[in-house]
């Protein structure tokens, strides 16, 4: 593969992770309320999880998965519904900790996990790796060697870490200039957003099974 492979793999990891969705609503969350080596961890995971359906979009692996109609559908259901649990209990830790008591903190594991988890059980995620792994090959080419996957993951996983990164830089800056109280306001509302995203799914879970059965 020749040098602009590699730029176009960079930025596909740039464009996948600039869209303002529940992985960049995690991480500037964890980056405001913990600081930002946690919201280091969230962009690591994320990162991780692009850089294996970058791979295996370019494997022709995603292509399969989206033509199963009924992998889609799990995935809808199993995405909704774990990001209506990951915002309720968003909602409810914050409820249970003091006005007055700073925010809980969390592990670096954890919230890498849970940055890899919600990624990897996004369906949008899966359908837009599946798209741009075909249009980002070079015309001509329909197989695309292992060690070239390879590189193309890795620069894939660091465009995506680069604009993650910067968000958790931010959002640590924004989360030493305000109160508690405010934090606790940012984090309320990441879970209403992660309910709200989890109700979309499971609503477009019901409406591909009320028409396959209509």
């Amino acid at each position: 593969m020749d040098f602009w492979f590699w730029i176009k793999c960079f930025f596909v990891g740039v464009s996948a992770s600039s869209a303002v969705g529940p992985i960049f609503i995690l991480t500037f969350n964890r980056g405001a309320l913990y600081g930002f080596t946690k919201g280091f961890a969230c962009a690591l995971g994320s990162a991780l999880v692009d850089a294996i359906f970058f791979a295996l979009g370019l494997f022709g692996a995603l292509t399969l998965v989206q033509n199963s109609q009924n992998f889609m559908l799990i995935m809808d259901c199993v995405g909704g519904f774990v990001l209506i649990v990951l915002g309720a209990h968003t909602l409810k830790k914050q409820k249970q900790t003091k006005e007055e008591k700073y925010l809980t903190d969390e592990p670096a594991i954890i919230s890498a996990a849970k940055s890899f988890l919600v990624t990897i059980i996004n369906p949008f995620v899966i359908l837009f790796f599946m798209f741009i792994s075909v249009q980002i090959l070079p015309e001509g080419i329909t197989r695309v060697p292992l060690d070239d996957i390879i590189a193309g993951s890795i620069m894939v996983s660091l465009g995506s870490l680069c604009v993650l990164s910067c968000v958790a830089w931010f959002a640590s800056q924004v989360g030493k200039a305000i109160s508690p109280r405010m934090l606790k306001k940012v984090s309320y509302t990441t879970g209403l957003l992660f309910i709200g995203v989890g109700v979309y799914f499971i609503g477009d879970f019901v409406l591909n099974i009320l028409r396959l059965y209509a």
